[in-house]
């Protein structure tokens, strides 16, 4: 019998470390999803900046008809880059959750589990 209470402990130990990882892998994916989330933004931004100038730059060329389909171009990509400038200021606001007090839950919860433990201990113990 106490070697399944020695393993129980182990168990619980175990179980305790598995889910401080996974508090600490949750903290990682916020930072993680926010910078790839802004690069992709960024680099869309910076291709619609591109495509911008060159259609800036043929519209010199041109003649009206095709100017004026040049600039409802330009003016959809304007949409669009204010729609991404937007996403760019949400996601830098996204902020991190403060995790600190899941790690508290879990110690709490590991405790009462070791509580049990040693009154199963102490009542076979007893016997």
């Amino acid at each position: 019998m106490e070697k399944k209470i020695a393993e129980a402990r182990e168990e619980v130990q175990e179980a305790e470390e598995e889910a401080k990882k996974a508090v600490d892998l949750r903290v990682e994916f916020y930072k993680d999803y926010k910078e790839t989330e802004l690069n992709n933004l960024r680099k869309r931004n910076d291709e619609i900046d591109s495509k911008l100038d060159k259609l800036r730059d043929t519209t010199d060329d041109t003649n009206s008809v095709a100017n004026a389909n040049i600039q409802s171009a330009i003016d959809e990509l304007r949409e669009e880059q204010r729609k991404i400038e937007n996403r760019i200021s949400e996601v830098e606001n996204i902020e991190a959750k403060d995790w600190s007090n899941a790690y508290s839950i879990i110690e709490d919860a590991i405790s009462r589990i070791n509580t049990q433990i040693d009154l199963l201990e102490s009542s076979l113990n007893d016997e």
